[in-house]
């Protein structure tokens, strides 16, 4: 056990430093630390689907460039 109290821990994937246990950010770099109890974060999203009507006739009128994006 180190000074303190503290055991270290993998090396900080942006610096090499062996962050302190528990740690949430590297003392060395500020880097987050990233620990087996790291959970996904989901987030809600709103999909909108329009369909244009004879959208395949104006595509196929405008010819291929002019359906391209840039």
């Amino acid at each position: 056990m180190a000074e303190g109290g503290w055991t270290a821990v993998a090396a900080c994937r942006a610096c090499g430093t062996e962050p302190l246990e528990n740690a949430r950010f590297c003392h060395g770099c500020g880097s987050p630390v990233a620990g087996a109890d790291t959970h996904a974060e989901y987030k809600q999203v709103t999909v909108l689907f329009a369909d244009v009507v004879h959208s395949m006739e104006i595509a196929a009128a405008a010819g291929r460039s002019g359906c391209a994006r840039s």
